[in-house]
């Protein structure tokens, strides 16, 4: 592990943290003519990632990230099987192939641990440039008595939804760099800032996934710390205290949230967006299943919002892929999430280093609270998030083969 801490970042590395970087932080800047500089940045991924390929004549791309790339393949050929084509469809399927193409370079270009994290030190603080172009937001909700449901915070992502889960993304990244990190006290006052600055986002945006995730996020990190210190009673005795305190400080971020009454409403009803999204589910199911062509081919990519009786989207991953690709499209993607859970769950298992084990279940964290959003939000085609996961693939791949290295010559 020092060994690969002492290596030098590599151009790889830099273009995929700048690809990262950039799309969270300027994708959404339509106002300020921002656009054109994660297009820029993503060419430049992709045409780095080809000129890899051919440099070494082998294309290092996990199976799991070909699974994913299948089904935007796949997407590609259910859309000309569905309704008559219209331009918001066609800019759907333009968004998702660019972040299957991104997820596939990404997961090209990260060749090792220092690769990764590397792209990820650049990723966390993205939430800088985000903060800045919606201070005037944050400020007014800071000081505003009664903030209406309708003030949501979502500023320049224009969805309350997708601005939470960016930033738990955040928190999210920052404490495995801290993990990893062999800096200390600097690490933890340098990662301090995203972290608080995303805690703010998702405090104002009422996200109830946003504010629940945090709250399973906060119990897994528990879990975390407890099994970091295995050597006395009294260091056990005093993580238990902390995570206590981590528990009780959560537990009251969340209740004390200006939206806290949405997670209400969920428990006792009276939501008509609630309402409206239990519809959805039988709205789903019954296109999925009207006959045999949509049943394994869908509706076509993104055409559900224009056979549902509710002109919208499922609002769920896995009920999108159905009624718009079927079973084949949505098994594809299912099947790359759970492959990329067991390549994690197994090097969890086999890691006999104490650092490496707290790095790979943090990781798990990560891909469960990823799969807890896309339960009820869709989340298939997300530029912030896809090319993260690209880029995990490829680190478990590292570390995979590092395992069946170490087993090879007995160790």
């Amino acid at each position: 592990m020092d060994q690969i801490d002492r290596f030098k970042p590599t151009l790889r590395a830099y273009l995929v943290g700048a690809y990262l970087f950039s799309v969270p932080a300027f994708a959404y800047s339509e106002t300020l003519g921002l656009l054109m500089i994660p297009q820029i940045t993503g060419a430049l991924l992709v045409a780095y990632a080809l000129s890899d390929i051919l440099r070494g004549l082998k294309i290092q791309i996990p199976k799991e990230i070909g699974l994913y790339g299948l089904m935007g393949l796949w997407a590609v050929i259910t859309h000309y099987f569905g309704v008559s084509p219209n331009e918001w469809r066609t800019l759907s399927l333009g968004t998702l192939i660019k972040v299957v193409i991104a997820t596939l370079a990404c997961a090209q270009l990260v060749k090792d641990e220092n690769d990764f994290y590397t792209a990820l030190k650049i990723f966390v603080f993205s939430i800088l440039v985000v903060f800045y172009q919606n201070m005037g937001d944050l400020r007014y909700l800071r000081i505003a008595d009664n903030i209406p449901e309708m003030d949501r915070f979502a500023g320049t992502f224009t969805d309350p939804n997708t601005a939470a889960i960016f930033s738990l993304t955040v928190i999210w990244a920052s404490i495995l760099l801290l993990l990893h990190s062999r800096k200390g006290f600097l690490s933890w006052i340098w990662f301090s800032i995203p972290i608080v600055i995303s805690l703010l986002i998702i405090y104002y945006s009422g996200s109830k996934k946003g504010l629940m995730g945090l709250g399973l996020f906060v119990l897994f990190l528990t879990k975390l710390l407890y099994t970091r210190q295995q050597s006395s009673f009294y260091k056990k005795s005093l993580i238990l205290l902390i995570a206590s305190a981590l528990i009780i400080i959560a537990g009251y971020f969340i209740y004390s949230s200006p939206f806290f009454f949405r997670i209400q409403q969920l428990v006792y009803g009276g939501s008509a967006g609630d309402i409206n999204r239990s519809y959805l589910i039988s709205d789903a199911i019954h296109v999925w299943l009207r006959n045999w062509k949509s049943f394994f081919i869908g509706v076509g990519y993104d055409n559900f919002r224009f056979v549902s009786d509710l002109q919208s989207n499922s609002h769920s991953t896995p009920l999108e892929l159905l009624a718009c690709n079927g079973i084949i499209g949505c098994s594809l993607f299912m099947g790359f999430l759970i492959l990329l859970f067991r390549k994690f769950v197994l090097l969890y298992r086999q890691a006999l280093n104490p650092e490496l084990k707290r790095i790979f279940f943090s990781i798990i964290i990560f891909l469960f609270i990823y799969s807890f959003f896309m339960l009820t939000h869709v989340l298939h085609a997300s530029r912030e998030l896809l090319p993260i996961l690209g880029g995990l693939a490829a680190f478990g791949q590292y570390h995979l083969r590092l395992l069946r290295r170490g087993q090879v010559n007995g160790a």
